[in-house]
């Protein structure tokens, strides 16, 4: 999966998921999966 500057819909199969504070596109064709943001550490007590 590649992450970009901007996750948008390619073909009418992809599908926006918003998952731990980024998004994503999920498509059943593979090259068009894709992130945006990144997922945030949280510091061990």
């Amino acid at each position: 999966m590649k992450k970009k500057s901007s996750a948008k819909k390619r073909c009418p199969k992809c599908k926006v998921l918003r998952r731990q504070g980024r998004l994503e596109v999920r498509c059943e064709i593979r090259r068009h999966n894709s992130a945006q943001g990144s997922k945030q550490r949280t510091k061990a007590a």
